[in-house]
C-alpha cells in the first residue's frame, strides 16, 4: 500500500511537472547532485583519469592532440556511460556520438581539418517513431574545445577546457535520471509532448581565428555545423533522429568559465527567463549549506534581477559559437562574462589561474538547470 500511495504521488507530481514545462529541483535533489558526484572529483585538472586534465593541452585543429581529445570525449560517452546500456525497445545506444568533419581554408593554408563532435539523447519515443521524431526538441549544450595558434603553448583552461569538462560532468549527472524517467514512462504511460525532449551536446572546433578574428577567420565549426543543419531542416535526409535546426529548443553555449568572479549578463531577451531560472539555481542553492563553494555574499555569476530586467541585450554584438545558430532563428542563452577574463588569449590561461570554487559552483548550476529544463524533478534521487 504504501508503494501504490508513492507511485500514485509520484504519477501526480510527474504529470504537474510535464504540463509546468519547467519545474524546480527540490534542495534534496540539488544536494544529492554535489553528494553523488562532486564537482571537483570529476573536473580535478591534476587527475589524468578525469573529466578535464584531458583538455588541458594545446589543441589546434587537425593536429594530433586534437584528436586525443576527441577520442577522451568519445571514450566517455561510448565506454564510460554507453557501454551496456541499451534502450529496453531497441538496440539504439542511449547515448549517440557522431562527427562532422570537413576540410576548410584557413590564414595557415588549405584543407585544415576540423571535427565537430555531436552527442545526442533521445526519448524511447522520439527514436522509435522514426521520421515524426524530426519535429522533437532538444536542449542543446555546446563549447569549442580548440585552443589557439598563438601565443605559442597556449592552453586554454577557461577557453574552453573547463566548460568541455563541465558538459562532460552534466552528462554523468544526469544520466541514470534520464534512464529513470524512461522507466517511470515506460512503465505508466504518464506524460505529453514534453516527453520527446532531448538532449544534444555539442563539442565544437575551430572557433579560434588562424590570425586576427573576421567572418571566415573564426568559428569554423560552429558556420560548418549550423549550415549543414539548415540544409537537413529543408533536404529532409539522412534519417537522423531530430536533425536539423528546428530541433534545437534552446542553444546553450559556455564559454570563458573557470576564472575567479564571473559577472554573466542576459544577452538574449528570448532566453531571459531561462536566464532568470539559472540564476534562481545559484541564489536557492546558496542557502544550501555545502552545495556551493562560495559563500552567499560571495561572487554572484549573474547580474542582480534589477540590473537584468533592465539589461540592454547585446547578443548579436558579440561574435561566438552560437552565432550562425542565432542567425538562423535558434534561441541562444550565452554564457559568458561581459567583461573577459585577464588571462583571457594569454598563456596566463592554464591550471594554475583557474578558479577551482568557481568551476565547483558552475558545475552544479549547468548540471541543475539541465535536469530541470529536462524535466528530471522526481528522477534526480534514486528512490
Amino acid at each position: 500500500m504504501k508503494i501504490i500511495v508513492l507511485t500514485s504521488w509520484l504519477i501526480l507530481s510527474v504529470s504537474i511537472a510535464f504540463s509546468n514545462a519547467y519545474m524546480p529541483l527540490k534542495d534534496t535533489e540539488l544536494e544529492s547532485i554535489a553528494s553523488q558526484f562532486p564537482p571537483l572529483e570529476y573536473l580535478n585538472p591534476l587527475d589524468d583519469g578525469g573529466l578535464l586534465q584531458p583538455f588541458l593541452i594545446v589543441r589546434i585543429p587537425g593536429t594530433e592532440n586534437s584528436t586525443k581529445v576527441q577520442n577522451h570525449v568519445n571514450d566517455f560517452f561510448i565506454k564510460q556511460i554507453s557501454q551496456g546500456q541499451n534502450s529496453s525497445s531497441s538496440e539504439i545506444p542511449m547515448w549517440k556520438v557522431t562527427h562532422d568533419s570537413f576540410q576548410d581554408s584557413t590564414p595557415i593554408g588549405d584543407n585544415i581539418t576540423f571535427t565537430n563532435i555531436c552527442v545526442s539523447r533521445d526519448p524511447e519515443l522520439a527514436i522509435n517513431e522514426g521520421d515524426k521524431a524530426r519535429t522533437r526538441k532538444r536542449l542543446t549544450l555546446a563549447a569549442h574545445y580548440d585552443s589557439k595558434l598563438y601565443p605559442e603553448g597556449f592552453i586554454g583552461a577557461i577557453d574552453s577546457a573547463v566548460p568541455c569538462a563541465i558538459l562532460m560532468y552534466v552528462a554523468k549527472v544526469i544520466d541514470k535520471a534520464l534512464t529513470r524517467k524512461q522507466a517511470f514512462l515506460n512503465e505508466n504511460g504518464v506524460g505529453n509532448e514534453n516527453n520527446q525532449l532531448g538532449l544534444q551536446i555539442l563539442f565544437l572546433d575551430g572557433e579560434e581565428a588562424f590570425h586576427e578574428w573576421t567572418s571566415t577567420d573564426s568559428i569554423y565549426g560552429a558556420r560548418h555545423l549550423a549550415a549543414r543543419m539548415e540544409n537537413e531542416d529543408i533536404e529532409n535526409v539522412d534519417g537522423l533522429i531530430g536533425s536539423g535546426l528546428s530541433s534545437i529548443d534552446t542553444f546553450v553555449l559556455l564559454d570563458l568559465l573557470g576564472a575567479a568572479n564571473p559577472r554573466i549578463p542576459s544577452y538574449f531577451s528570448e532566453t531571459h527567463d531561462l536566464y532568470n531560472s539559472m540564476r534562481s539555481i545559484q541564489k536557492r542553492g546558496r542557502n544550501i549549506k555545502g552545495l556551493f563553494q562560495h559563500k552567499r555574499r560571495e561572487s554572484n555569476f549573474f547580474s542582480s534581477p534589477s540590473v537584468s530586467e533592465n539589461v540592454h541585450f547585446l547578443g548579436g554584438t558579440l561574435g561566438d559559437d552560437h552565432t550562425p545558430f542565432w542567425q538562423r532563428g535558434v534561441p541562444v542563452l550565452h554564457l559568458i562574462p561581459n567583461k573577459f577574463p585577464p588571462q583571457w588569449h594569454h598563456l596566463t590561461d592554464d591550471v594554475d589561474h583557474l578558479d577551482l570554487r568557481t568551476v565547483h559552483d558552475w558545475a552544479i548550476i549547468i548540471a541543475a538547470f539541465t535536469a530541470e529544463y529536462l524535466e528530471l524533478t522526481n528522477f534526480i534521487l534514486d528512490q
